[in-house]
């Protein structure tokens, strides 16, 4: 259905990197999963749907790009390619508000961050070692205004990423600011 041919579109399912060793495809609900109820689990995340941080970054980088699907680099490096459209720029446009309203006054209210950002945190549930645990998750990026980096902390046993893995998402976007590898200007 449309849920699953855009999860597809996204990247999940697949791997994202062409090297990186060890990476996983995750899983993406089947549509005999997805009957009844399902649908609404596979929609929100839940469900049998099985996701890799890889392939978070690079849905977030989509929305970041306007609905581009851009080449994902886990170094400092540049993109020059067009790259492949996956969303309309009106729906990754309203993704981007979102995510700004979401450190503005959601789940990322509160994040110490001296740089605007753009995110979208979460939790997952999952099974260690015969316990029931929960993951803690954020995806951004910043600067808000003109991406230039995605931020995806992944923790495990964090139980929100709120609690958990914002606190490492700012600290990660201002090493990169007070690093110098973006110029950003808070507005007044």
């Amino acid at each position: 259905g449309p849920i699953s041919e855009m999860a597809y579109a996204m990247g999940l399912g697949s791997p994202v990197m062409d090297d990186f060793p060890g990476e996983k495809t995750g899983n993406i609900t089947t549509m005999q999963q997805a009957k009844g109820a399902g649908i609404g689990n596979f929609a929100i995340g839940q469900g049998e749907i099985l996701v890799t941080p890889l392939q978070i970054a690079q849905m977030t980088g989509i929305i970041a790009n306007g609905g581009v699907l851009k080449k994902l680099n886990i170094l400092k490096g540049s993109v020059d390619e067009e790259g492949t459209k996956v969303i309309s720029k009106e729906t990754a446009e309203v993704i981007q508000e979102m995510m700004a309203l979401t450190v503005e006054k959601g789940t990322g209210s509160g994040m110490d961050t001296c740089v605007k950002s753009a995110v979208k945190t979460g939790s997952a549930e999952s099974v260690m070692n015969g316990n029931k645990v929960i993951h803690g998750w954020i995806t951004g990026y910043v600067p808000a205004d003109d991406p230039e980096y995605i931020i995806t902390v992944f923790i495990e046993n964090g139980r929100s990423g709120r609690g958990s893995a914002a606190p490492v998402f700012s600290a990660i976007a201002d090493y990169l600011h007070e690093s110098g590898m973006f110029e950003y200007e808070a507005s007044i």
